[in-house]
């Protein structure tokens, strides 16, 4: 095996290596990552990596590539570094930087930042692999590093990272090797560096003069078939001109490029341009291209068609191409070397010329395909910097020898002295010809350069190089040409020029334009001539008139740049003798004035030429020379020495000439003056003038307009200035005019003169420096001399205060400084001397006067070269330093300018060597420093200024060593005979306090981490330097204020954001502390040593340096928490042996409550903000509990105290693990975790604020509930008195509650609120309650009394009208160790939000837990499951277990009562699972687990869940499971149900579903599934191995009770499809009457299969609808028919409401209609097998009679018959409430009649059925009744006789006392209903009904007469008679059910267990049916007073037509008795009885 060996390696990882986690010693590594190797055996290496150092292990060595790197060792820790450029490194670290950053933005969806970085990493890859191939050149790699940190830099910024500062070149700067102050700004210059980068991310090519625009020209589309020449310019749109020159381009006949050199080499360079042709001013420039054929006017052929050889080639006009290039010429679109421009070619027609072509198509937007036809010329275009020798050295690739360059026809805007040009531009405009009428012509232009001899003009071989124009003109061995003319860049010079021919036009119009280029010394004898001729293809005409003009005008000044327009003479050929006549013409128009003048014909016409007066001919020249000018004072100044009279004037004119055209000639013109200077040394006589004249010409160099040209005259005088006697005069000229200030005259130049002082001093000294030279430095104490009187004018003149001076002092203040770096570097003056007389000049300038220009004067001094040299700056500084002191001290507005100063004084003694002694000047006469740090304090921290002063303050202390520090402590004044450092404790208290103003709130910006460093760095210097001061002379006497703020600006040092290493990234950490250390650790270490020195003043800083110093403990620094952790113990003993003054005297407290009570009020806040891990609580622990354990007598608290603070801690951070998390379920388990451990330790302040947290929190998951529990624990602390209210129990949400009962009413009215919201009215009235109770009987307030009660009855009201669905609750089993260990392998009930099913609550628990795997089954986890690191989850749905509340024991009650605590205030819960041990799949295999589950709390409260903590396991039988399934079945059934009668408006939809899958169960099989229970089989085999055993007996009960479920619900059925009937639209009607028949079957196969026949009539559907849904919605739409319709087992009854409608049949069915009954009733009476029927229940039991009479008569007697009989018959009971209002009655009974007016009556209807039959002994189905008559449906016709009891009961204090027996009314009454056809059965859409009328009457015993009428159209009506006067009441009560004896049982049974809740006692009668009519209710002795709570659903009620009446008195008790005898006989118990209703008729 290979040994180890050393091998100290930087190594990169190319792949991925994941070893598996038996490979313990391997070390998982990514791409990327950089290794620091140790050793290596070979194929292995051992390191770990850089990005975290704990990470080590070994790595295959082909998994690493070795990089070169540098070791350092830095300390004990060695490091290495690659050896890769700098900026390669900057861009690796900051990839892997931005990588894991834009991980996070992609989390947090934040796509534009994260497009924005992935787009720049991909360019810094590329960047960095370019500079790593090592292929650019110096420039490139230049440009591509400026490219990168550019990149980074708002890379960085978009992250929020640290601005990184650089200089210029993008190098980053070194902290530690630069002063603070610069620092400082070259932060600040990075910063707007950058955003002038983002602004104008292309600003470097306007920083030159110069750009070039270079084009490539790809390839040229056009079908011509002759020669071709494609002419490029850059053309000015706005101008309609062209403004630089041609590039020409020529292809043969055939295509191709004539000079096959240039294939794929056609490139030419647009120079000279600048400024002026950017957007600023030239506001659209095109690239013009131009395509000219040469050929033919047609193309000529033979008569074969054959080309033929032209004698003549014209050039014809083509076509115009124009490219915009303006924003490529503005920088605003960037290049792309492969995007090429498509530029259409726009064709000329016959008549168009160029120039109207190229206005159109640079009109034009788009040419179309149509247009161009495909052709037009493919470029690309590029914007380049520079001038052209820049150009050629920067981008050496595109410009090669081949390409073009085409200079602006005009100057650049710096004109160098090297840059010599004479340059002649032409543009042919137009001509017009048309005057001799000699017909259209085809005129050709032809122009020649001549000489005064009229030859055509050569350029000879020493006077200018010629040649093509292209990039290597300048090369000495040029081809010799004598052509002068050029048409452009790339073709050759012509010795003439010809036009475009336009075909038959007399006026063309050429706009064309060519150079000429004429040595300078033969310009003045050329000129220019224009000849003009017709042309032809085959034939050469002479020419016919020409035009000429001379170079020189007749002032001897160059011809004037414009538009001339020339004289045209025509020429004779026939006198060709003097062919040079046309010389001694006149060439402009401008000229014939003079001509005429003269009166010479000769004047007009010379030999053969001839003036033409009409003919016109114009051409714009532009002259571009740095030899020539066009005004005439500066060539007479320029050749002075010809005329030396007017040299004056020349003088005095130069400052009337256009400044472009002097400093154009700027050398000349210089050298002129000072030639004039010298030559007249002696005399002085031009002086003046030539000094004037000198301040003029360097005055306009320094104007803004001309400042390119300063580079020019700085190389005139370094380089070309030789005028050696010229500083005498200079300075003689200058001091006279200092001297002469008062003369008006001197004034201005003075200003002037100041204003170009810097090159008039450069002047001086040049000269004096050249004299000196040449005369071996004779003269110089001269020189001296007079430089020293100059000073000394100008320090006296600065003396004078004087208006006219004030402007002349300001420019000596702002410009003499500009002088001094020449004097000193050419020791042109004595420093020493020039400080003297500058501070003079300081010192002279009036006070308040010019005070900001004189500090810009000081800052300038001090930023000259003088400053560098230790005696002026001496001199200086004691100056500077006052004047800048008391203007800071003053906070006058130049607070700027002295923080300028100051920074620089400072920032010169960091890099001055020789001046760092020079920083105590600061201090000596004047506390600059003081002065600083009190500004600093007193600034508006949002200023810029802020950041300077501070930054000075820091540069200053930055400077100060240890030794300044104690000197200047030690200096600090103090009063006389003082024995204190009050003025030393003030200093330190101010100075204590910016440093911790500024640690807190920092006034750089926060990603300026440098500058923050070296701030902190600082201070944590000084802050020791203090703290020595402090301990040794404030300790005695003690400053405890000023101990006070060094603790807490330490502590607030060490724990500011900045220095927290653990939250920077690896890299920055790395930076941080090789250059600075970990700060933290130095400052907590002098925090330990300045608490040790307190001694016995300790306990002062108790408890207020508790939290501090916490927070300086929980930071993650493991040293610094060993060092800072026992100061904790020791406040510990101050306070517990702290001696306390009491009554007994002096003792020892013995405790350290306030120790203890800040740091657990602490360690909350800071735990909570971030700080804490579990590291700190084992060094807590072991740190506090070693020293408390030892202790004797603190040792039980102690050891309490460290039990306490570990228990609070790991709460607290288990409670920060889950705050930030998105489940807030689990941040509400921590809360209530720690509202538990506050409880415990009895601290109300922290428990009532996890409170109000958790209050919030479900306030924010809209958890009312819980909210308002949560709530209820607050109130709990709170009592019912008017105490005051301690600071712990007061809440910031309630700040004006003062007392107990001010708070706990306010708590209550928002608990009340939460409840409302949450729908737990029942809570809230419990709570309004006890309000209520305090208002009346403790605040006696009734106006809030009134308010509560109102609140309490809408509570109330909610509870009965609103709609609240029952909360859902699921388990949820949380196993393995995966889970926090609140969760882990716990099981908890949770309460589900409002309509969550278990399928969204299940996703919303996986959200939490998305890697958790939730196990399918309910089965009982294993062993391995529970122990395993994963994460389990078991959820499943549970049913809350009902718990019998004592208040309803015995009672009716609501279902919408029940709802509410069928599902609330609950502990208990039960679910089951299914057990299949046969698997045989049927139902009666099918045993289940049931579980019961308790929770440790009550559903709901403070939490919507709970931990189990207990649960019981047991079985269900298969038997046991289908009647519980059955009954839940009917349970949700009859809900449904009752919904809809309740709420017409309901969807349909529920209730289609839940019938659909009962009747057509496809799926679960329905009814079918219990065959096997109601087969003998299975009850003689039902003794199973999995059954209990169980007795016959208890088998059959249980099948018995599962035959009557099914029973019910066949009848629940059958009522929800005649709602379904009703409601479902006609859409669904085919659905609803598929559910029927499948219902049919259903009965049929329970009847065949089970042997269960439901009762008769019970199961009737209707087929028909016999309401619409509108009206069936109308009918229910004003009250609700029941208030319960079912409820629970306990209570087994209903309620019935009254319903205010006017279809009143539809409120109460027959079996036809659908019986409405309930069904838990019947299911209890039919639950006890062999019990019977109970005789109370059944009122007729007799046979039914075998026939019936088919008539009315009939009916009567054959019911008078039966009257003997006893013949049981069913008893129905119509019940209405009647109330005291009555009909109005006539007026004359009204007086004399009294009425009831209060209290409720009942009307009671008895309908007494006797026994019937139809023929062949068939019974009717069923028998409908009611106000629109009676239907019978059935097999046959019968006939039917009813009869009927009606009576009335009213409680007694109702009734007039005058009328006691007019109480009970009795009617007999009597009707015949038949059916013509009989109906067998239920069929879908059929149904038989008739309706038939009939009277009847009867008398009771009291005379009480009432008839009863029936009619088939109108309502049933009663009329009742009192004595003389009469009622009428409208029954408007639905139909009443009559059942056949098969029904009976049922029915009966529904009866007995009715009953109706009633206000007042009600009295019943115990008629017994016999055969016959009823007889008339019998008198009963007793009254039942039963307060009869239950009400029958049957209970029908009459509606009462409301009259008025009078109030009635109460009945005495004799009336009450006799009443009572005449009540008829009371009904049996279980009878149903009257319904109640309110009084809202």
């Amino acid at each position: 095996m290979a040994q180890w060996k050393e091998f100290k390696r930087l190594g990169i990882v190319v792949s991925h290596y994941r070893p598996s986690e038996s490979d313990s010693y391997h070390m998982p590594v990514c791409v990327g990552d950089t290794l620091h190797i140790l050793e290596t055996d070979g194929d292995w290496y051992r390191g770990f990596l850089i990005r975290d150092r704990t990470v080590k292990g070994i790595v295959p060595a082909s998994y690493v590539h070795i990089k070169d790197c540098s070791i350092v060792k830095i300390g004990n820790d060695e490091s290495m570094f690659s050896k890769d450029p700098a900026i390669v490194q900057e861009i690796t670290s900051v990839l892997r930087e931005w990588g894991l950053l834009l991980r996070n933005l992609f989390i947090s969806n934040k796509m534009a930042d994260f497009r924005k970085i992935e787009e720049m990493m991909l360019k810094l890859i590329t960047i960095r692999r370019d500079m790593m191939s090592k292929k650019l050149t110096k420039d490139d790699y230049r440009q591509k590093q400026l490219e990168a940190t550019a990149k980074i830099d708002y890379g960085n910024m978009l992250l929020g990272l640290d601005l990184t500062v650089r200089d210029e070149d993008g190098e980053v700067i070194n902290s530690e090797c630069i002063g603070a102050i610069e620092l400082f700004r070259q932060h600040r210059t990075t910063l707007e560096r950058n955003a002038q980068r983002r602004k104008q991310p292309d600003n470097r090519l306007t920083q030159r003069h110069t750009l070039n625009l270079f084009v490539s020209v790809c390839n040229v589309i056009c079908r011509v078939g002759d020669e071709v020449d494609v002419i490029m310019a850059l053309y000015d749109a706005t101008s309609g001109k062209f403004f630089s020159e041609n590039y020409v381009i020529k292809y043969s006949q055939k295509g191709m490029l004539k000079d096959l050199d240039l294939l794929n080499n056609l490139r030419v360079l647009f120079s000279d341009l600048g400024s002026k042709d950017l957007r600023t001013v030239r506001e659209k420039v095109f690239l013009v291209c131009q395509v000219v054929r040469l050929g033919g006017m047609f193309p000529p052929v033979d008569n074969e068609g054959k080309p033929v050889k032209l004698k003549n080639i014209l050039r014809r006009p083509f076509g115009v191409a124009a490219l915009d290039v303006t924003s490529i010429l503005n920088g605003d679109i960037s290049y792309d070397e492969d995007k090429q421009h498509f530029v259409p070619i726009l064709p000329c027609s016959r008549n168009d010329s160029l120039e109207s072509v190229i206005k159109e198509a640079v009109k034009v937007e788009e040419v179309t395909q149509r247009t161009h036809k495909g052709q037009g010329i493919w470029v690309s275009v590029r914007l380049l910097d520079g001038d052209l020798k820049q150009v050629k050295e920067e981008y050496p690739h595109l410009i090669v020898g081949h390409t073009a360059v085409a200079r602006k026809m005009g100057f650049p805007e710096v004109i160098m002295p090297a840059d010599v040009r004479n340059d002649f531009y032409v543009t042919i405009n137009s001509g017009d010809f048309s005057q001799r009428n000699l017909g259209e012509r085809n005129i050709e232009m032809t122009m020649q350069v001549c000489s005064r001899d009229g030859k055509s003009l050569g350029i000879r071989k020493d006077s200018m190089l010629i040649g093509r124009q292209s990039a290597d003109v300048g090369v000495d061995n040029a081809e010799i040409t004598h052509n002068v003319i050029s048409v452009g860049g790339g073709a050759d010079l012509q010795s003439e020029y010809k036009s475009v021919i336009y075909r038959h036009q007399d006026t063309p119009r050429w706009f064309e334009t060519f150079k000429v280029a004429v040595p300078i010394e033969e310009f003045y004898n050329c000129h220019l001539k224009f000849t003009f001729k017709h042309v032809s293809e085959n034939r050469d005409n002479k020419p016919f008139a020409m035009s000429h003009v001379s170079f020189i005008s007749s002032d001897e000044t160059t011809l004037a740049d414009g538009e001339h327009d020339l004289l045209v003479y025509s020429i004779d050929t026939k006198k060709s003798s003097d062919m040079l006549a046309y010389l001694r013409l006149p060439t402009m128009t401008t000229e014939l004035d003079k001509v005429r003048g003269d009166k010479s014909s000769k004047a007009i016409s010379q030999g053969p030429y001839t003036l033409t007066k009409n003919n016109s001919f114009q051409i714009t020249t532009l002259a571009c020379s740095t030899k020539l000018t066009h005004n005439v004072d500066l060539l007479g100044l320029l050749n002075w020495r010809a005329n030396p009279a007017k040299l004056p004037i020349h003088l005095k004119n130069l400052m009337k000439v256009d400044g472009e055209e002097i400093v154009k000639f700027l050398q000349h013109t210089l050298d002129a003056l000072f030639a004039i200077l010298m030559q007249n040394s002696d005399t002085g006589i031009y002086d003046k003038l030539v000094f004037d004249a000198l301040i003029f010409v360097i005055g306009l160099v320094s104007d803004r307009k001309y400042l390119q040209f300063k580079p020019v005259l700085e190389l005139y005088i370094k380089e070309n200035f030789c005028a050696t006697l010229a500083y005498s005069k200079l300075t003689t000229v200058l001091t006279n005019n200092l001297d002469n200030v008062d003369i008006p005259d001197n004034q201005d130049i003075l200003y002037r003169s100041f204003k170009s002082i810097v090159y008039i001093m450069k002047l001086i000294i040049r000269s004096w420096l050249l004299f000196a030279a040449l005369y071996d430095n004779k003269g110089s104490v001269q020189f001296e001399v007079s430089m020293r009187q100059l000073f000394q004018s100008i320090a006296t003149m600065m003396c004078q205060d004087t208006n006219h001076t004030l402007k002349i002092q300001g420019a000596v203040l702002k410009f003499l400084p500009g002088v001094i770096p020449d004097l000193v570097r050419d020791k042109a003056m004595d420093r020493n001397e020039l400080a003297s007389l500058l501070i003079q000049m300081i010192q002279n300038v009036p006070k308040d006067r010019l005070s900001n220009q004189k500090l810009v004067f000081i800052l300038d001094i001090v930023n000259s070269p003088l400053f560098k040299f230790a005696e002026p700056r001496q001199m200086l500084l004691l100056v500077i330093v006052e004047h800048v002191d008391i203007v800071i001290s003053n906070q006058s507005k130049e607070l700027d300018v002295c923080a300028k100063i100051v920074a620089d004084i400072v920032h010169q003694t960091c890099t001055i060597p020789s001046a760092r002694e020079d920083l105590r000047l600061l201090f000596k006469e004047r506390d600059l420093l003081r002065t600083i740090i009190q500004t600093v304090i007193n600034m508006d921290r949002s200023s810029s200024l802020a950041q300077d002063y501070t930054a000075i303050m820091i540069a200053i202390l930055r400077q100060m060593s240890d030794a300044h520090y104690s000197i200047y402590l030690d200096t600090i004044p103090e009063p006389e005979h003082a024995h204190t450092y009050q003025n030393l404790a003030d200093f330190l208290t101010e100075i204590i306090m910016v440093f911790q103003d500024l640690i807190k709130a920092c006034v750089f910006p926060p990603d300026w981490n440098e500058m923050i460093m070296v701030q902190n760095q600082v201070f944590l210097k000084a802050l020791r330097c203090f703290s020595q001061t402090i301990k040794e002379k404030f300790s005695t006497p003690f400053e405890q204020q000023l101990w006070n703020n060094f603790f807490h600006c330490a502590i607030s040092f060490l724990t500011q954001d900045a220095l927290q290493l653990e939250n920077f990234s690896s890299s920055k950490k790395r930076k941080i502390i090789a250059r600075y250390k970990d700060m933290r650790r130095a400052m907590g270490f002098e925090i330990r040593s300045m608490w040790s020195n307190l001694g016995q003043k300790k306990i002062r800083f108790i408890p207020e340096l508790v939290g501090p110093i916490l927070e300086m403990t929980l930071i993650p620094e493991t040293e610094l928490r060993k060092a800072t952790l026992p100061i904790f113990f020791d406040m510990m003993q101050c306070e517990f042996y702290q001696m306390v003054r009491t009554s007994h005297g002096d003792v020892m407290n013995g405790n350290f409550r306030q120790f203890e009570n800040e740091l657990i009020t602490q360690m909350d806040v800071q735990v909570e903000g971030g700080h804490g891990d579990e590291q700190y609580i084992e060094l807590f622990y072991v740190t506090i509990h070693e020293p408390c354990a030892k202790h004797q007598v603190m040792r039980d608290q102690g050891l309490r105290f460290v039990e306490v603070i570990k228990k609070l801690l790991m709460r607290l951070l288990e409670y920060r693990t889950i705050i930030h998390d998105e489940n807030k379920d689990n941040r509400m388990n921590c809360i209530v975790n720690l509202l538990n451990f506050y409880r415990d330790i009895d601290r109300q302040e922290m428990y009532i604020r996890y409170l109000h947290k958790l209050c919030d929190l479900h306030l924010e998951c809209n958890n009312f509930t819980e909210a308002a529990c949560t709530l209820m624990l607050y109130t709990r602390l709170l009592r019912w008195s008017d105490d005051h209210l301690e600071s712990m129990l007061r809440s910031d949400n309630f700040p004006d509650a003062q007392t107990h009962r001010e708070l706990k009413e306010l708590l209550y009215h928002r608990i009340i609120d939460h409840f409302d919201k949450g729908k737990m009215w029942e809570k809230a009235i419990e709570l309004c309650k006890e309000l209520i109770a305090q208002y009346e009987f403790e605040m006696f307030d009734y106006h809030k009394l009134t308010a509560m009660l109102r609140k309490q009855a809408d509570q109330y009201n909610k509870i009965q009208s609103e709609t609240r669905h029952p909360p859902n609750y699921y388990r949820v089993s949380y196993y393995g160790n995966g889970f926090p260990a609140f969760l882990s392998n716990k099981t908890f009930i949770y309460r589900g939000k409002e309509y969550e099913m278990l399928g969204e609550f299940s996703s919303r628990i996986r959200e939490v837990f998305p890697n958790a795997k939730v196990l399918s089954t309910l089965n009982p986890p294993n062993h391995e499951i529970l122990e395993s690191a994963g994460k389990f989850l078991q959820i499943n749905a549970v049913n809350p277990v009902f718990k019998p509340q004592p208040q309803f024991v015995g009672k009716t009650v609501s279902e919408q009562i029940l709802k509410y605590w069928k599902s609330n205030e609950v502990d208990m819960f039960t679910y089951s699972r299914p057990l299949n041990p046969k698997k045989t799949g049927e139902i009666s295999d099918m045993w289940l687990e049931k579980t019961d589950l308790r929770t440790e709390s009550i559903l709901p409260g403070i939490l919507r869940w709970f931990p189990v903590k207990e649960h019981h396991t047991y079985k269900v039988s298969p038997l046991e499971n289908a009647i519980e399934n059955m009954d839940s079945t009917n349970t949700k059934l009859q809900i449904i149900i009752e919904d809809h009668l309740r709420q017409p408006e309901l969807q349909i939809n529920p209730l289609s579903m839940l019938l659909n899958g009962i009747c057509d169960a496809a799926v679960n099989g329905g009814l079918a599934n219990y065959k096997p229970f109601f087969s003998g089989e299975y009850t003689t085999n039902g003794e199973g191995d999995e059954e209990p055993r169980r007795t016959k007996k208890e088998q059959s009960e249980l099948i018995y009770k599962l035959k009557n479920l099914t029973t019910q619900q066949l009848m629940l059925l059958a009522e929800g499809l005649n709602v379904h009937n009703d409601k479902c639209p006609e859409s669904l009607r085919p659905f609803h009457d598929n559910m029927v028949t499948q219902f049919n079957k259903l009965v049929d196969f329970v009847k065949t299969e089970y042997s269960i026949v439901p009762p008769q009539g019970s199961v009737c559907v209707r087929a028909q609808k016999t309401m619409s849904h509108i009206q069936f919605q109308k009918a229910h739409s004003k009250a609700s028919l029941l208030s319960s319709y079912g409820q629970s087992n306990m209570t087994q009854d209903a309620a019935v409401t009254q319903r205010k409608t006017s279809t009143p049949e539809k409120l109460i069915r027959t079996s036809s209609g659908g019986g409405l009954f309930k069904p838990s009733i019947i299911r209890d009476s039919l639950s006890s097998p062999g019990k019977g029927h109970s005789k109370a229940n059944i009122r007729n039991s007799g046979r039914v009679p075998s026939t019936y009479s088919t008539d009315s008569k009939d009916s009567v007697d054959s019911a008078e018959k039966e009257k003997e009989k006893k013949v049981d018959g069913p008893v129905i009971e119509l019940n209405q409430t009647l109330t005291s209002a009555r009909p109005p009655r006539p007026e004359s009974k009204a007086a004399s009649k009294s009425r009831p007016s209060s209290g409720k009556s009942k009307l009671h209807h008895q309908l007494s059925l006797p026994n019937f039959s139809g023929a062949d002994n068939n019974q009717p189905s069923s028998i409908n009744i009611g106000s629109q008559g009676g239907t019978v449906s059935g097999s046959v016709a019968p006939t039917l006789q009813l009869t009927s009891n009606v009576y009335v009961e009213s409680p007694l204090a109702i009734l007039p006392e005058e009328s006691p027996k007019k109480v009970l009314r009795s009617h007999s009454v009597r009707g015949v209903f038949t059916s013509p056809e009989p109906e067998i059965g239920l069929r879908p859409s059929s149904h038989s009904s008739v309706t038939s009328g009939g009277n009847c009457s009867a008398t009771n015993a009291m005379g009480y007469n009432t008839s009863i009428r029936w009619e088939s159209t109108a309502s049933l009506t009663v009329n009742d008679s009192f004595d003389d006067a009469s009622e009428s009441v409208t029954c408007s009560t639905p139909t009443s059910a009559i059942s056949t004896p098969n029904r009976v049982s049922a029915i009966s049974d529904t009866l007995s267990n009715s009953r109706q809740r009633a206000s007042s006692p009600v009295v019943k009668s115990n008629n017994e049916t016999s055969s016959g009519p009823p007889p008339l209710p019998r008198k009963q002795s007793q009254v039942d007073t039963t307060d009869s709570t239950y009400m029958s659903p049957h209970s029908v009620r009459m509606r009462k037509h409301s009259h008025k009446g009078l109030p009635a008195p109460a009945l005495p008790p004799s009336k009450t008795a006799q009443l009572q005898s005449d009540l008829p006989p009371a009904l049996p118990e279980k009878r149903a009885s009257v319904g109640t209703r309110s009084n809202d008729s």
